[in-house]
């Protein structure tokens, strides 16, 4: 989409022409709660250059990781709703966080979704040097050894994987929280952990060099960058933690703004550099357009409701 094209669609929505010529009047700001280095990461600075070619101002990327990203998107609801502040949201801050934290300084019915990026590849992984081959006999060694399974998360939403994974293996499987994935990495290649459920796009390299193993697919479909592994859900039918990326603004950002940079994303989407990141690190396309992505939120909210409920786990 090219920066006339770009106008034009500002006043085909409804924008007074002068708005429409003056928006973005200032560069436009990504901010990523997560740190820098991640597929999330690396998903918004795609979108960031594509998206700097259809705007006459530039787009940059802003990391604001911590709190198991409600740093960052409390950055994004204190920003101005004027568009020149756009979130990387996913999974976890939208869904999961508010059922597992009090006082986040935010709450996801603070933003609208522009466009739905994608969903990552997420799985259950041991380092190169672990007795383990597959779920089902790491799961039989640690009954054996009347113990639980220790397992590595960084994120709200790995947490309620784990706690999904205890449920329908009706033994103890014991969340060990990190503060990001290269800790978790870090000390599953050292042997200091016994399995740690990651978006293993991050990881690929290490994968590909045989430092890490993975042991089963969290989605509900197969990948061909995982050719063979299996899915958790072969093993516990109906299991699926997919986490998944969006743009979102301000809720009060004007609706003529939120449509057009959700069409120029969609744009962006396109681009042969992004389809092509998505192939090569084993992602599948969300291209999902606001409306559409505030429906998938909402189904994705409704069932890890229902995996808090089965856990008893309150927000703290």
């Amino acid at each position: 989409m090219h920066r006339r094209t770009f106008i034009g669609a500002l006043s085909a929505l409804g924008m007074a022409p002068a708005l429409a010529q003056s928006y973005p009047s200032r560069n436009v700001t990504v901010i990523v709660p997560y740190a820098s280095g991640s597929s999330s990461d690396a998903q918004a600075r795609l979108f960031a250059e594509q998206l700097g070619k259809s705007l006459p101002r530039s787009v940059v990327v802003e990391n604001k990781p911590g709190a198991n990203a409600a740093i960052g998107m409390a950055a994004i609801k204190a920003a101005p709703a004027d568009g020149h502040t756009i979130g990387l949201a996913g999974g976890s801050p939208m869904v999961v966080n508010p059922l597992l934290t009090k006082n986040l300084g935010y709450d996801p019915e603070d933003f609208v979704h522009v466009y739905g990026l994608s969903k990552a590849p997420a799985g259950f992984v041991v380092g190169a040097g672990s007795p383990h081959q597959d779920l089902r006999s790491a799961l039989a060694a640690a009954a054996a050894a009347k113990k639980s399974l220790s397992v590595g998360t960084y994120a709200g939403i790995y947490e309620m994987g784990v706690a999904l994974l205890s449920q329908r293996s009706r033994q103890e499987v014991q969340n060990v929280s990190y503060k990001g994935a290269t800790q978790v990495v870090t000390d599953l290649v050292g042997g200091h952990l016994e399995m740690g459920f990651i978006d293993l796009s991050g990881a690929l390299p290490l994968i590909r060099e045989g430092k890490l193993k993975v042991l089963a697919l969290s989605g509900d479909a197969r990948s061909s960058t995982f050719d063979g592994v299996p899915l958790v859900a072969d093993l516990f039918p109906g299991y699926q933690i997919s986490p998944w990326t969006s743009f979102v603004l301000r809720k009060e950002t004007p609706p003529a703004i939120v449509a057009t940079l959700s069409a120029a994303l969609r744009e962006a989407g396109k681009a042969p550099a992004i389809r092509e990141y998505y192939a090569r690190n084993g992602l599948f396309p969300l291209d999902l357009d606001a409306q559409q992505m505030r429906r998938f939120q909402a189904a994705d909210a409704e069932r890890f409701a229902g995996i808090a409920r089965a856990a008893s786990i309150t927000p703290q």
